[in-house]
């Protein structure tokens, strides 16, 4: 069995205008080399591989720092290492983008020259997908007949990865009759088998995958990664192919959760409403009435639209209005992963924007409803 690794890139943002493996390829031990070139359709260019191909591969650009370039194959680690240092990538360097604020203003760089706005401008070129809104009632309304706006503010979350402790690794067999199998660490075999079926162009029947120990998950090893690099590898060498990741290559090339901005505003009257429901053991002067947030970054509008009408996890009052809108520009980062931590994203501005209580406070307030006061506290800045 020959060890697989993969080159990447050291930029965020660059062109690749080319990539010489001829000194990787004479080095004694080397069996095969693969790049985006090998997952280009039939009869098509490089520039018409799909996404989800360049992003295990580049093809004619790099999006953030870590994603693949190459692959090489060999009789050992030590020399797969040593061939990937002489693979040598010509860079066109380009100014990155690493904010969603500043994704989305009008001198941004751009990602992707033929990305549009869903419903927006069909010749302006953008780093925003599309725009979400979720709305309850008329909340422009509900905040102009409110008796006080109680807080305003803007929350930011950074990129928080899974941190699972195996990495991922596959290792492939490609026989001389079409049929690919794959030993991979993953959630979902049958995702896994479709998903290398589109990259490959290779029919799904001849593809089997056998899902391994994963050593931890929590939505990061849904996706592929190193499956199709694998089997390419398996194929040009003729020999069994195993590919597997350093925590430095996780923590650089595989989906976490994204870095979000959230602006929020709660608007309340002096009496409770009629629909508010408030428990016994909640003391609260006001009775919120209206909410606007947006959220960029990332997934999940409507997990804020719930935090705002949570307080320490419990619905304390009953909104009149409420809307949220969603940008989801794109960034100089990974692919997200699933079932990440984007509700805990939310409820963070959610909560903290409706309970803007001190500690000492919470602590009375939860001696006098007949809470312990000895609980761990986690307070955010």
């Amino acid at each position: 069995m020959l060890r697989g690794i993969v080159l990447r890139s050291p930029h965020a943002h660059a062109n690749i205008r080319g990539i010489d493996a001829s000194k990787a390829l004479a080095l004694p031990g080397v069996k095969a080399v693969v790049t985006g070139a090998d997952l280009v359709p039939p009869g098509k260019t490089l520039a018409d591989v799909p996404d989800l191909a360049s992003n295990l591969m580049a093809t004619t650009k790099v999006y953030y720092r870590g994603q693949a370039v190459a692959a090489v194959a060999a009789t050992s680690e030590e020399i797969a290492r040593e061939a990937a240092r002489l693979i040598a990538v010509d860079y066109e360097v380009l100014p990155a983008v690493l904010d969603v604020r500043e994704a989305m203003l009008p001198n941004a760089p751009i990602l992707h020259a033929g990305l549009r706005t869903r419903g927006g401008d069909p010749n302006a070129q953008t780093n925003i997908i599309a725009h979400h809104v979720m709305a309850v009632g008329d909340a422009d309304a509900a905040m102009a007949g409110a008796d006080v706006v109680t807080v305003e503010g803007e929350f930011k979350t950074s990129m928080v990865h899974q941190g699972y402790i195996e990495p991922h690794a596959s290792t492939a067999t490609w026989n001389p009759d079409g049929q690919i199998t794959i030993w991979t660490s993953t959630q979902g075999s049958f995702p896994a088998r479709q998903n290398t079926s589109a990259v490959l162009g290779h029919p799904i029947s001849r593809i089997k995958v056998i899902p391994t120990e994963i050593g931890g998950g929590f939505g990061g090893k849904i996706a592929i990664y190193l499956e199709p690099v694998a089997a390419l590898l398996a194929r040009k060498s003729g020999k069994p192919v195993k590919v597997q990741m350093d925590r430095a290559d996780v923590f650089e090339a595989t989906g976490p959760t994204p870095g979000t901005s959230i602006r929020a505003k709660l608007g309340a009257t002096k009496s409770p409403h009629s629909t508010t429901r408030m428990p016994a053991s909640a003391s609260r002067p006001f009775a919120a009435v209206a909410t606007l947030a947006e959220r960029l970054g990332g997934q999940g509008g409507e997990q804020v639209f719930r935090a705002l009408r949570l307080v320490d996890g419990r619905e304390l009052h009953q909104p009149v209005g409420v809307r949220v809108r969603r940008g989801r520009p794109l960034a100089h980062d990974r692919p997200v992963g699933r079932r990440s931590t984007r509700r805990q994203q939310a409820d963070l501005a959610g909560v903290r924007q409706a309970d803007r209580r001190t500690p000492a406070r919470r602590r009375r307030e939860r001696d006098v409803a007949g809470h312990s006061t000895h609980r761990d506290e986690v307070h955010f800045p």
